[in-house]
């Protein structure tokens, strides 16, 4: 009725090959912040080894989840994350995913029963040099991996 965007959860397929792409996209990008969160991303899949650990060969994972400010606080993430396990369940994968940015995702990643498979606190990412990459503000301290199975 108001014409907006209420929420959008952004799915797609992640497999093991995945991450050596990340870092091979990392190598090549001419953004040094995107090559130091494809960096990010491709350390938070090492560390996860959610494949491995759930002995699977793809994951639906979830992308992104964001909710329009104006609505917030109506569980509108918590069910976006609900119908992306449905859809994933409909199309056969056995495992879900999701990395984490902010506590609010989080929140509702533990209220699904997702399993925590890695954490990183954000003012810790460092550059090969040892310089610090990142200067997080609340909510978005630490970026985690959660999984389960569908």
């Amino acid at each position: 009725e108001t014409n907006r965007i209420v929420g959008a959860c952004i799915v797609g397929i992640d497999t093991p090959k995945a991450t050596a792409a990340v870092i091979d996209s990392a190598k090549t990008t001419s953004s040094k912040k995107w090559a130091q969160f494809l960096r990010l991303y491709a350390r938070l899949d090492i560390e996860s080894d959610i494949f491995r650990q759930f002995n699977v060969d793809e994951s639906f994972h979830v992308h992104a989840i964001v909710v329009n400010t104006h609505y917030r606080c109506r569980s509108i993430g918590l069910e976006l994350m609900r119908r992306s396990f449905q859809h994933g369940t409909v199309l056969g994968y056995n495992l879900c995913s999701v990395n984490c940015s902010s506590s609010f995702t989080q929140k509702i990643a533990i209220k699904l029963g997702m399993k925590c498979m890695s954490s990183i606190a954000m003012d810790r990412v460092v550059d090969v040099d040892g310089s610090r990459l990142m200067f997080p503000t609340p909510p978005h301290t630490q970026i985690t991996t959660y999984a389960k199975r569908l």
